[in-house]
């Protein structure tokens, strides 16, 4: 049958989420914060496709918001569809690097390594392998695509007000420009589920598991940081739907 603009848009809405879109959302305590949300295509997209009659798409593994590098130790540093990872490069205009060598020599790395001490300077870590853990935790997400699985980290203290959640804001910032997005952890394992499961469907780059109070178990959270992609069912609905969990 013919494919118009309105068939095209119903079929690419039906099942995944073409675009996504930074917006600002409303959480359940009444605050608000920028997210990424998924979005319906939008009109021009729909007519251009149609008028040229392009159908074949290169699969999308994820969205990267920070320049990165790629699983062969090259530079991913161009915004946009990369086809070497399969992922689509996506950040702020504003976002000026300076030159990055493809081959840096080990004064380059001591120099960046300073960069990044620079930021931690006033945490009040008990010792080096607890700053080196959260030198680890800032470079993890911005290189994530060079990786197959990555750790996760804990940020814990023997008292409040030391700077967890700042640490995890630091992170954050850095690979998405925002701070970063926490989630209540139920002691329910169902509840536990909905909760990761709706957060990957949106794309979410980051999450904080915040305030535990309790021993962390969670089948789901295992395969998110196990494996490459997993099935996460839709609330509501019999059908499920493939999430690059592990990015």
């Amino acid at each position: 049958m013919p494919v118009d603009v309105d068939h095209l848009d119903y079929t690419l809405n039906k099942g995944v989420a073409t675009y996504v879109q930074m917006k600002k959302v409303t959480l359940p305590d009444g605050s608000a914060e920028m997210r990424m949300v998924p979005v319906g295509a939008q009109d021009r997209v729909l007519k251009r496709i149609v008028g040229v009659k392009h159908w074949k798409f290169a699969p999308i593994i994820g969205l990267i918001m920070c320049p990165t590098m790629r699983p062969d130790g090259s530079l991913l540093l161009t915004k946009g569809y990369d086809a070497a990872t399969g992922f689509y490069a996506f950040w702020d205009d504003g976002l000026v690097l300076p030159p990055i060598p493809e081959q840096p020599t080990k004064d380059d790395a001591h120099a960046a390594l300073q960069l990044l001490l620079e930021l931690i300077a006033g945490f009040p870590f008990v010792n080096e392998v607890d700053k080196a853990v959260a030198i680890a935790a800032i470079m993890t997400p911005v290189l994530r695509v060079a990786f197959d699985f990555a750790p996760m980290y804990l940020l814990r203290a023997h008292q409040s007000g030391t700077g967890k959640s700042f640490l995890q804001d630091v992170i954050s910032a850095i690979v998405n420009g925002r701070r970063c997005p926490v989630i209540d952890v139920s002691d329910d394992k169902t509840e536990m589920q909905k909760q990761l499961g709706s957060l990957l469907l949106e794309g979410t780059t980051i999450i904080a598991l915040d305030n535990l109070d309790h021993d962390l178990k969670s089948s789901l959270l295992c395969q998110i940081i196990s494996q490459p992609a997993v099935q996460i069912r839709i609330l509501g609905k019999s059908k499920a739907r493939l999430s690059g969990a592990a990015r």
